[in-house]
């Protein structure tokens, strides 16, 4: 099967066999080969809504390489890299990963997921606190020491299998939450409307914004996930995230006006972090530029940076630095 790329125009031409699209009635029905019938058993006739921009009308397709893609019409976000999980995942369950995304046939907009209560943020952090065995792997695995996991909240459900990390705006509110598995495991998720974020709390509504916070001066590091954002953060970076993987949402532009600030996304990233670069000069950052990690796996992280590697904060200014004389 030759690969496609999802796009505007008749996806029936672009694609007449590897991507059906189809509109009946105000509905979209979407079909992936080998995982349609899983993917439309539950989905004929549902609309995704895209978790970054709340638009809807999305469509999956393949991409380069055959990589199965669920992108956005509008921001095009792919959803492989802003649900956090693998290619695999998403062919062996698609509806499992996208069902929170599906509105009500013909329904073109849905109502925000309800917050858990701040006792139950609360619980979900004195569970961690009493797992010495989790505590040691999530330090093991992603750098964070005890202070950053009190400090940010970081919590442990055990329905899901995984780490509660709660999001909060400016004003400190609670907005959103995050869960995600250790490494090399996957969430157990109970039911269809399961998920690893609150469904419905788009950057559009203010309801996931930059992680943890912003600073309120001076340069910004943008990285890739929550993990590696509090990472850089406990080495003294001014870090923070989009949460949705390697795309900026243009909700989040006051953030940088004036200020200066670096791209650090995963090795083989550049081009997104080029596209960023470009959305920010364009919003009103004062600089902005790509930092290239230079490490030799493609997929290798900021956390692989630290933790594999071994590398300093100081090395990684330096490089800052050094990207930033070179853009």
């Amino acid at each position: 099967m030759a690969p496609v790329r999802a796009g505007s125009g008749n996806p029936r031409e672009q694609a007449p066999r590897a991507l059906i699209t189809a509109r009946e009635a105000g509905r979209t029905l979407v079909q992936i080969p080998d995982v349609s019938e899983n993917l439309n058993r539950d989905g004929d006739g549902a609309v995704f809504t895209c978790p970054g921009c709340g638009k809807t009308g999305n469509r999956l397709a393949y991409g380069d390489g055959g990589r199965p893609l669920c992108k956005c019409w509008v921001c095009e976000l792919d959803y492989v890299d802003a649900l956090g999980i693998t290619v695999e995942e998403l062919l062996a369950e698609p509806w499992k990963y996208l069902a929170e995304y599906a509105t009500g046939v013909g329904s073109h907009e849905r109502k925000p997921d309800a917050l858990p209560n701040e006792a139950k943020v609360a619980g979900w952090a004195s569970r961690l606190l009493a797992e010495p065995g989790l505590l040691q792997r999530l330090r093991r695995e992603r750098g964070l020491t005890l202070e950053t996991v009190k400090q940010f909240e970081i919590g442990w459900c055990a329905v899901k299998g995984g780490y509660t990390v709660p999001i909060r705006n400016g004003a400190g509110e609670l907005v959103n939450v995050s869960w995600r598995a250790p490494k090399g495991q996957s969430l157990t998720l109970p039911s269809r409307r399961s998920k690893h974020r609150l469904a419905g709390r788009t950057a559009e509504l203010g309801m996931l914004p930059l992680y943890p916070d912003v600073p309120p001066s001076g340069p910004l590091l943008v990285t890739e996930g929550e993990p590696d954002t509090l990472l850089a953060r406990q080495n003294g970076l001014p870090a923070v995230t989009g949460l949705l993987g390697k795309q900026w949402h243009s909700a989040w532009d006051l953030c940088i006006v004036g200020r200066r600030v670096a791209v650090a996304y995963d090795v083989a990233a550049e081009e997104e972090a080029t596209k960023t670069v470009e959305h920010l000069l364009a919003a009103g950052a004062a600089e902005a530029w790509v930092v290239a990690l230079g490490l030799p796996m493609r997929g290798d992280d900021i956390g692989d940076w630290f933790l594999r590697y071994g590398k300093t904060a100081d090395e990684l200014r330096t490089l800052i630095k050094r990207a930033r004389r070179a853009a």
